[in-house]
């Protein structure tokens, strides 16, 4: 596994242990006098007695799932200010400030910029980058500093230049502190350190687990000192999952080495966020290396007849919502990088599908009651860019009629919405329309509380081809709606997630339909998509019961608005007698049909001890 270095992020996930400083390196200065502070916003995010941001905890709050307390302080849509005095001059090189980061969890973003001002009088700004990982609280490091003063002011800008994709009416409303920290400039005469801001593993996958990386270190040939290493240690809440191993233990001015290290998840998946400490005799000792690594699950082998006739088309994107757990992010089948995982988000649940009017078994679908943030969501898809060529496929299942956005579709860096699946939204083509829009309209009507197999190609000659069921069902010309790859919402909009659908949806796949000859071609292409509807029909029969009489009922799965023919045979040499050939399907997703067992005659009453049954769909 080889490992790639990242810009400049002086962002890391953990505290600076600063315990047995030698003389030379930069000394932590004690905030002797207070400090003052924009008042918290709400009771439970206030400083209490005045200590929360200089008293050592620099807290490890989670979002969501766990209650949020302090040591923080907390600010709500409020550009705070943090004034620290100290007794008598101090020389300061460094700050270091630690804020909440939940990538817009519950409404907590990063501050976009700290500026720092002192009665020097000084005043710089600092950009705030977002680190590797979520869900915790980061330092920020303003360092190159050499300030003497006997106070600082620290002011706090929020982030309103980003959406928020998770919540909150779009926006990050909070600002979360937790813990300030001051160091005295480091002396120049000592070797300094030379280090990756961050290192990024990448993805790798659960089979096998443990990975072996290294990463390079050196000592600057500004320098005429030994830069003497430590230790390498690990830290942060995925620490237990790195093993350091080899370092050099003295590096020349000029000269580099190797920090080796495993990385083994023990086959769970999941995002995985540590900090790699190196004490050494440089003067910011211990540097601190924000690590990050993706476990995924290799791209899945389709198990059902359905799942391999999607993946037989190749698709770029297929979701299946299969995943055992509810709060298990949805997989791609096909393209399987983090940044293609849905996250599950609100009361989105999994739930056992029913079999469906083509006959086809779903496995689980994702469930969702139409209320906000209630969806899965992906911020920013692998592929880039926009395609105009292309096919999305997907089965759901209306319970009603509020809201009912299936999936919308952001251009990269969230800038506006493309493609949009929807149901039974602003009635256009009836109370119980299907739709595709983005400014434009196409659509059709389409029944609630069944399972509808729907595709949709898409084609740059401006034509729109709408399959429900596996029957053409609308055509439009002169349509403008490209599918874009960026910020990606099922089950409700992507900014705000209101309009939420009701009910299930399952199997979605996204094709790119641009390497094919032609417009014919690709129509040629989709039409074969929408044949997955009734994959496995011809063996789908769920129960045979014998009633008195000698009279049987035989249930299938069936597609309303279709004719059967039903065939026996008592050996299974051949299915060349039919009992009808005109069997007409009923109005949900099963048709029974009650018939006399053919094999009875007088000389034989009770019939053929063996009877086989085949059910074939009329074209």
């Amino acid at each position: 596994m080889t490992h790639r270095l990242i810009s400049r992020l002086r962002v890391a996930i953990v505290a600076i242990a600063l315990a047995g400083v030698s003389p030379g390196r930069a000394q932590q200065i004690p905030v002797d006098a207070g400090y003052t502070a924009t008042p918290a916003t709400a009771p439970a995010y206030e400083d209490t007695g005045g200590v929360e941001l200089t008293d050592g905890d620099v807290g490890s709050a989670v979002w969501p799932g766990a209650a949020v307390t302090p040591p923080l302080v907390g600010w709500q849509n409020i550009d705070a200010t943090v004034t620290f005095n100290f007794s008598a001059p101090v020389t300061i090189g460094r700050v270091v400030a630690w804020f909440g980061d939940s990538d817009g969890s519950a409404g907590v973003g990063l501050p976009e910029s700290v500026r720092i001002v002192t009665d020097a009088p000084f005043d710089q700004l600092f950009p705030v980058s977002n680190p590797p990982g979520t869900g915790t609280t980061v330092p920020i490091e303003m360092d190159g500093l050499n300030l003497t003063t006997t106070s600082i002011t620290l002011q706090i800008a929020r982030d309103t230049a980003l959406d928020n994709p998770v919540c909150c009416n779009g926006t990050y409303e909070w600002t979360m502190l937790t813990e300030v920290r001051f160091y005295s400039p480091p002396d120049p005469s000592f070797p300094s350190l030379v280090a990756p801001a961050a290192v990024d593993l990448g993805t790798v996958f659960s089979d096998p687990p443990a990975v072996a990386a290294q990463f390079t270190i050196g000592n600057s040939d500004l320098v005429a000192t030994n830069l003497m290493v430590d230790s390498v240690t690990f830290s942060g809440p995925g620490a237990a999952h790195f093993t350091p191993g080899a370092f050099p233990a003295t590096l020349l001015p000029g000269q580099s080495g190797q920090v080796a290290f495993t990385f083994d998840s023990g086959g769970i998946l999941g995002n995985y966020d540590a900090i790699v400490e190196i004490a050494s005799n440089d003067p910011n000792s211990p540097r601190l290396v924000p690590i990050s690594v993706a476990v995924r699950a290799p791209d899945l082998i389709p198990s059902t007849a359905y799942q391999q006739a999607v993946v037989a088309d190749q698709p770029m994107l297929y979701w299946t919502f299969d995943e055992a757990g509810d709060a298990d992010d949805a997989i791609s089948m096909v393209n399987n990088l983090a940044a293609n995982e849905l996250d599950a988000e609100g009361g989105t649940t999994r739930v056992p599908s029913t079999t469906t009017a083509g006959g086809v078994s779903l496995g689980r679908a994702g469930a969702f009651d139409g209320g906000g943030f209630t969806r899965f969501t992906a911020a920013n898809l692998a592929p880039t860019g926009e395609i105009s060529n292309y096919a999305v496929e997907l089965w759901f299942n209306a319970r009603d009629l509020t809201g009912m956005y299936l999936s919308e579709s952001f251009t990269e860096g969230g800038i506006a919405n493309t493609s949009s699946l929807i149901y039974g939204f602003n009635a256009h083509f009836g109370a119980n329309e299907f739709e595709i829009f983005s400014g434009d309209r196409s659509g059709t009507v389409v029944t609630p509380n069944v399972w509808h197999h729907v595709v949709v190609g898409h084609y740059d000659s401006g034509e729109l081809d709408i399959y429900i069921d596996g029957e053409l069902a609308a055509v439009t010309g002169d349509f403008n709606s490209p599918w874009a790859f960026g910020r990606m919402s099922v089950g409700g909009i992507v900014v705000g997630g209101s309009n939420g659908f009701s009910g299930e949806i399952d199997e979605y796949a996204i094709y790119d339909l641009t390497g094919l000859a032609d417009t014919s071609a690709r129509r040629a292409h989709v039409a074969d998509i929408s044949g997955h509807f009734s994959v496995g029909e011809s063996f789908r029969i769920t129960d045979i019961v014998l009633e008195p009489d000698n009279m049987i009922r035989l249930t299938w799965n069936s597609s309303p608005g279709t004719t059967y023919a039903l065939f026996w045979s008592a050996d299974l040499t051949g299915f060349g007698t039919d009992i009808s050939d005109n069997i007409a399907a009923s109005p949900g997703t099963t048709t029974t049909f009650l018939f006399e067992n053919p094999t009875v005659t007088p000389e034989s009453p009770s019939g053929s001890p063996e009877l086989f049954f085949r059910v074939a769909r009329n074209e």
